[in-house]
């Protein structure tokens, strides 16, 4: 998967080898949508902005549960997103709810760990184990599924403003430039989507439609494609209807 997805993203610009060196190009500056997607704010443009490979699991063709988020925060390069999830799920499996990677100045984020649970529900779910809630699971289990899992973000580029909110252009062309793709590499089971901006995104870029909602989750479906949109992992902390609707929807899903 990782060689296919290397070639993909050399077949868009994104990467270039120089002297059998592989390194990530500006995607702002060299992507076939860059002058549309960043029409408006060339000023927040900055060097963080390059492809970064999925994180995907060493078991993740045995449950082919994907993971996205909106972007990816002002951080990039080629192999730097698979390393940050990588050790997100050790800190889980080793009881960490908020994750800083050590950096005191940073108060942390909780993404990863909710994430996990979500994923968690899901391979409980395809495996025929029985669950009531996020109560059955423990840290060891939630940071294990991240071996299960391919976890990316369905707009690639952060803008240096504004909590680098994507632009009206970046939502409308990244996914179905880029994220359809590298799903036609992996092949996902499920993808679950982290909050209403990384869902209306990917629904749009990847086609998809809109079947059922329970409580604060929709479930949406394309020809190959499934998803359930979940609520942003830093809202309804403590509003259980975001797991019990999203239990509810598992069962209506063909896994």
């Amino acid at each position: 998967m990782i060689t296919d997805l290397l070639r993909l993203y050399r077949d868009k610009g994104l990467i270039a080898i120089d002297n059998q060196s592989i390194y990530a190009t500006r995607m702002d500056l060299a992507c076939d949508k860059c002058n549309a997607c960043w029409e408006g704010i060339e000023a927040s443009k900055a060097d963080w902005n390059e492809i970064f490979l999925p994180h995907i699991g060493s078991s993740y063709p045995q449950d082919r549960i994907a993971i996205i988020g909106l972007n990816p925060h002002q951080y990039g390069g080629l192999y730097e997103f698979q390393k940050l999830v990588s050790e997100a799920a050790l800190l889980i499996a080793e009881g960490n709810k908020k994750i800083n990677w050590g950096a005191t100045e940073y108060k942390g984020t909780m993404v990863f760990y909710y994430a996990a649970i979500y994923a968690s529900l899901v391979h409980r779910a395809i495996h025929g184990r029985t669950f009531s809630g996020i109560e059955d699971i423990t840290f060891e289990e939630a940071g294990r599924v991240f071996d299960y899992a391919a976890y990316t973000n369905t707009i690639k580029c952060s803008p240096n403003h504004d909590r680098s909110c994507p632009s009206g252009n970046m939502v409308a062309n990244c996914a179905n430039h880029v994220l359809l793709d590298e799903f036609k590499i992996l092949a996902p089971r499920l993808i679950i989507s982290l909050g209403s901006d990384a869902t209306s995104a990917a629904v749009k870029g990847l086609g998809l439609e809109h079947v059922v909602s329970e409580d604060v989750c929709s479930y949406y479906r394309g020809d190959d494609l499934q998803l359930i949109g979940v609520p942003h992992p830093t809202r309804f902390l403590t509003d259980q209807r975001r797991f019990e609707g999203f239990i509810r929807l598992l069962k209506d899903v063909t896994l």
